[in-house]
């Protein structure tokens, strides 16, 4: 059971990853289209979403942070408000989100009964394994379901950020994004580890305000898809009011014309009656 559960975990981890760097790609396209760049791009983007991350961890922190503008970077293409935007949004929420998983773990499985001592994992019992993996098992589905369920609702959109949005927009977006990038480092590294109910209200109002600004960035889109569909119509508008315009002008000149030609009609045929 414990080997099976383990190669559960195993398989969970590798589709986290892989919704993961589809959500990122998603966001911001990759530098090219062949397929030896995503695999590599694939396994560099599960390195950085894979770290844990502990109470009080800078290292794991920073490096998290670090990974993850290296590889938005390397593997990404874009402006750099684009790719500084990108980090601001991904960075909160998936540290947010290993940090919970990883501490509300913890604290689930040392509550448990027999639950061991020490928790470097020698002289555990094979019931305290199995418990382990269970609790393992469960923190990996959590996590995979967030994302997974998070990538659904914004994937459609997503792909018209890009196109649309320009630097100074880009620039209002990453403002805002900073309030919860330097709240989730700062809290996660002060903060220590038996205050979880300060730590965890931070995580969480983190991670809805990089997906709310993701939202942000959609209506900014749509808003300005719509500003231009406007004028676009505005101007074929006006373009046609002046076509109209126009051809009343010429029909004004033909039957000025029509008239004239009557009038010249009539005093010839005047002149060859006399």
């Amino acid at each position: 059971m414990t080997g099976f559960l383990d190669l559960l975990n195993f398989i969970t981890e590798w589709i986290y990853c892989g919704v993961f760097f589809i959500f990122i790609t998603t966001f911001l396209p990759l530098r090219g289209k062949s397929r030896l760049l995503h695999v590599i791009a694939f396994f560099a983007s599960s390195l950085v979403s894979e770290i844990i991350i502990y109470p009080e961890d800078p290292w794991n922190l920073l490096g998290a942070l670090f990974g993850l503008c290296a590889y938005i970077m390397v593997f990404h293409r874009g402006r750099w408000t684009e790719k500084l935007t990108t980090l601001l949004v991904f960075y909160p929420a998936f540290t947010a989100i290993n940090y919970m998983m990883t501490d509300m773990g913890a604290s689930v499985f040392f509550s448990l009964p027999n639950a061991p001592v020490d928790g470097s994992g020698s002289g555990w019992s094979g019931e305290q394994r199995l418990m382990n993996n269970v609790v393992l098992f469960a923190s990996e589905i959590c996590r995979l379901s967030f994302w997974t369920a998070a990538w659904r609702i914004f994937r459609k959109p997503l792909r018209q950020i890009i196109s649309n949005l320009t630097t100074k927009m880009w620039l209002v977006v990453d403002v805002i994004m900073l309030a919860p990038f330097v709240s989730v480092l700062m809290t996660i590294l002060f903060i220590p580890r038996h205050n979880p109910l300060f730590v965890y209200p931070i995580c969480i109002s983190s991670v809805l305000t990089s997906f709310g600004c993701i939202y942000l960035t959609i209506y900014l889109c749509g808003s300005m898809q719509t500003a231009y569909r406007a004028q676009e119509l505005e101007m074929r508008q006006a373009y046609y009011r002046d076509r109209v315009s126009e051809e009343e002008r010429v029909r004004s000149i033909y039957h000025d014309l029509k008239n004239h030609l009557l009038v010249l009609q009539a005093q010839a045929d005047q002149g060859h009656a006399l």
